[in-house]
């Protein structure tokens, strides 16, 4: 199960004809939950990234019983 906690669009408007890259890292794992933010950029690697949409998405594991189910931890160190 996921959920987009945030979404935001510093710029408008997002052009077709310019290559899209996306980043994101896991930030938070809990039992069952875990928090990503994402980042999509516009842009080249000649000419620089601008953001163009920010979002944090929510994911909770669930069994097909609708149980919560662990997942992994982060392990700092």
């Amino acid at each position: 199960t996921g959920t987009v906690h945030e979404i935001s669009f510093p710029r408008k408007p997002i052009r077709s004809n310019i290559d899209l890259r996306f980043r994101g890292h896991i930030a938070l794992t809990t039992r069952s939950t875990a928090v990503i933010p994402v980042l999509m950029e516009q842009g080249s690697y000649d000419k620089g990234w601008e953001p163009v949409m920010e979002a944090t998405l929510v994911v909770v594991a669930r069994s097909a019983a609708g149980k919560a189910c662990p997942i992994n931890q982060i392990k700092v160190g």
